[in-house]
């Protein structure tokens, strides 16, 4: 009898466990409509045993989503049904075992064919699939993988930065490894690589145009500086490499190198200690390396750090941070160059890795950027007023945003009330959203008043705008996750501050709600996100955690099945962007008329698929939004902008002719064109004051040379009397040599403190359509002075 209880009682504890194991692991999949106004939304939710910590959508149809939740689980209908993933080797989530990881992956890692990629484990294990995930190899099993670098064209290339998965000082190396089979086999190509939370190594152009597909950039150590496993590497050792035969030779190197960076757009980075070692120096390449130009800030203070923010707009967008961590000066490249910098915004608000700065998707010249509120000559203060600016032309000039029409100012703050939103920086709130194919569309989370910080979350709603960020309204009280679905004909929201039961999606871009209802259970959201890579698609998913369980749950929203009807011709109008001041009938926008064909508002109509621009005009004359400051000058109020007489400012001649002049040169009047206007400098109805004026050319002959004579003999003998001043008062004045030493023990104090940096490890990051945060470059120092802002690169999934 009680060998009969027994048996029984073990077949109902292994049924239980059973069923426990296909609830939890398997996810449960429950499928249900959801009836609207609309007609019936599709829900399909499945379950997971702890809160999803990341979602990947693999291009270039979607169709394939990997999920983490403790395991790893794979989609192969875009989200309708999951299954977990067996790794050779993997760890067992803290959910089943108290001493493992929390999540087992924490990154999947696409190449250029979809069905090969790699997992990247919270505990540095690496696998790849060639098969899509149908069977997975670990690979690189006695080493600690940090990085994963596919090539941009051969599937099977990637670069591998790792560290023996047995050293446990904090001396380890990171290494540089080279596979051309996804990582049966590697070849060590550098002992010691400058360490970073974005990888310093780089395929950069590689099998692109004339760069053959060997070509690596990398920043290590050179082997004759190596030393010992564990002998200390200094942080002046660090070298800038570039090989195009996979490092069997170098082709160029560049000393006290702390970091590269490397973007689609052609450009590539580097950041050098300056010659005090007390700053660090920005020089950018063109030509993949094969030249360098010492990048011209008209600034003067250290920098410690660069975030390469934009390169989309023909120009390059730098956030220069001084060492004060939560702001730095936003600055933007000449056209021809890439590498003189003028100022475009002051105090722009960051983080130690973000910045509040925001492309607005699809629409060139339009930005969003967030920056203290105080005078030209005080560094702000953290608890200083933050507003958020809005640019037409390129970063030319920013204005800051009109309250909405239907939101009052407090009562205690009517001066200087003005819309203000979140930016990169914000961990609470959702940040700036758009996306190319909802053309004019975006999406942020604010507040009206005199500065962002103003306290009173109450006060805090979501905000959208229909023409790139000029004019905005509010759509909802309190805040949300939001995605725009099927090219932005729908929208939906997720609460992202309290828990709730619905999901809220509008058919006409915020003028009604309607609520959603999933299953019934409370849920605490993490995202809402848009399934298609092209932005024709009628579904969306939402995902967060039980309130009650803290299961994880996965929702696809499917509103194919609404009766929502297609468009048609009469739901269709044209927008015309154009710049903040301009309120005649041209309407031109860098030089040119463009008119968006959009959906009305209050058309309730999913798209035809035919989205698209319509160029009007070309060849509009240049009017004051078509400048920008030039190098040393800077916008005091308006339009005008006045000379500089900061740092190299103060030497600088604007006026001078270049080398070898013959015949007129170009004289700057302070002004010169935005990057990629096409407008006309000198069509009828253009501004005349700020084209630069043609000058002739100084005599060359021998009169001239007298003077260049005359004036080297002169500046020969000012040398050597001062050499000879120095040498006397060296040696016969105790307190000049005293002053002497003092200066020079302040530089070596400025050096050891700057060394001392080494172990901060200070890194950049980068950012998506969302965040508006984009690759940065990290502050000189043993870790990596450029890194990748998010970025993503700065392209991300949303990119």
């Amino acid at each position: 009898y009680q060998r009969r209880v027994r048996g029984t009682y073990s077949f109902l504890r292994l049924t239980m466990r059973f069923s426990f194991f296909l609830l939890v692991l398997f996810s449960f999949l429950s499928s249900s409509v959801s009836d609207t106004p609309y007609g019936t939304v599709t829900v399909t939710g499945s379950t997971f045993p702890q809160e999803i910590s990341f979602v990947k959508w693999l291009k270039p149809d979607f169709s394939i989503i990997y999920l983490s939740s403790g395991f790893l689980y794979a989609s192969y209908d875009s989200g309708k049904t999951f299954a977990k993933v067996a790794l050779p080797n993997q760890p067992n989530p803290r959910a089943s075992d108290p001493q493992g990881p929390v999540n087992i992956i924490k990154s999947i890692i696409e190449t250029t064919q979809r069905d090969q990629h790699y997992a990247l484990g919270t505990t540095n294990l690496l696998w790849r699939t060639k098969d899509a995930g149908q069977t997975w190899k670990q690979i690189l099993v006695d080493k600690t993988v940090h990085h994963v670098i596919p090539h941009p064209t051969e599937a099977d290339w990637v670069m591998f930065i790792v560290q023996e998965r047995n050293c446990t000082s904090h001396m380890c190396r990171e290494q540089l490894y080279l596979s051309k089979n996804m990582g049966d086999t590697n070849i060590l190509l550098s002992k010691a690589i400058l360490s970073g939370e974005k990888p310093q190594a780089t395929w950069g152009a590689a099998g692109n145009g004339k760069v053959k597909k060997e070509n690596i950039h990398f920043v290590g150590v050179p082997e004759e500086k190596q030393g010992d496993s564990s002998s200390w590497i200094s942080f002046d050792s660090y070298v800038y490499f570039h090989s195009d035969d996979l490092f069997k030779t170098v082709k160029s190197r560049r000393d006290n190198c702390i970091g590269l960076l490397y973007k689609p757009e052609g450009f590539l980075f580097i950041a050098l200690h300056s010659a005090t070692f007390a700053s660090g120096e920005l020089w950018v390449s063109e030509d993949d390396g094969a030249t360098f130009n010492m990048v011209r800030f008209p600034e003067s203070r250290d920098h410690y750090r660069y975030n390469i923010l934009d390169l989309s707009e023909g120009a390059v967008f730098v956030n220069v941070d001084f060492g004060k961590y939560h702001w730095g000066h936003l600055y933007v490249s000449d056209a021809v160059t890439g590498s003189v910098f003028s100022e475009s915004l002051k105090f722009n608000t960051r983080g130690e890795l973000k910045v509040d700065f925001f492309k607005v998707a699809g629409v060139d010249g339009f930005y969003l950027a967030n920056a203290y509120d105080v005078g030209r000559n005080e560094d702000p203060s953290p608890l200083d007023p933050v507003k958020t600016y809005h640019s037409s032309d390129n970063g030319g000039s920013w204005r800051t945003l009109k309250p909405p029409a239907s939101e009052d100012c407090p009562s205690t703050s009517t001066a200087g009330c003005t819309l203000n939103l979140f930016g990169g920086t914000s961990t609470e709130y959702s940040n700036y959203y758009s996306s190319q194919f909802a053309l004019g569309l975006v999406m942020a989370t604010g507040k009206v008043g005199p500065s962002l910080l103003e306290a009173g979350e109450d006060n805090v709603k979501t905000y959208l705008s229909r023409d790139a960020g000029f004019t905005w309204t509010k759509v909802k009280d309190s805040t949300y996750h939001y995605a725009f679905v099927d090219q932005g004909s729908l929208i939906v929201l997720a609460d992202n501050q309290r828990a709730s039961k619905v999901v809220h999606y509008s058919f006409d871009q915020g003028l009604t709600w309607v609520d959603l209802n999933l299953d019934g259970h409370e849920y605490e959201f993490d995202a809402v996100e848009t399934i298609s890579a092209t932005g024709i698609n009628k579904k969306a998913a939402v995902y967060g955690i039980d309130k009650n369980t803290h299961a994880g749950h996965f929702f696809l929203l499917d509103f194919s099945t609404t009766n929502v009807r297609e468009c048609t011709a009469d739901d269709y109008e044209y927008w015309n962007p154009h710049y903040d001041s301009d309120t005649g009938n041209d309407k031109c926008i860098l030089g040119q008329k463009i008119n968006y064909r959009r959906r009305k508002r209050e058309s309730a109509c999913f798209h035809d698929q035919s989205f698209s621009m319509q160029l009007v005009s070309t060849g509009c004359p240049c009017v004051e939004e078509d400048y920008e400051c030039d190098f040393c000058f800077f916008r005091l109020y308006g339009n005008v902008c006045i000379r500089s007489y900061d740092g190299i400012c103060a030497i600088y001649n604007h006026k001078l002719p270049p080398p070898n002049c013959e015949g007129t040169y170009p004289v700057s009047q302070g002004y010169r064109l935005v990057a990629k206007t096409k407008c006309l400098p000198t069509k009828e109805g253009a501004v005349k004051d700020k084209y630069p004026v043609e000058t002739h050319c100084p005599s060359t002959g021998g009169s001239n040379k007298g003077k260049v004579a005359a004036i080297s003999v002169t500046l020969t003998i000012v040398v050597l009397v001062a050499i000879c001043i120095f040498v006397y008062l060296f040696k016969t004045k105790p307190a000049f040599r005293e002053w002497y030493h003092s200066k020079v023990d302040s530089l070596w104090s400025r050096y050891l403190s700057f060394r001392d940096t080494f172990f901060e490890g200070r890194h950049g990051g980068r950012a998506d359509e969302r965040s508006g945060t984009y690759s940065a470059l990290a502050s000189p120092g043993r870790s990596s002075g450029l890194d990748v802002n998010d970025g993503d690169d700065l392209i991300d999934d949303d990119n």
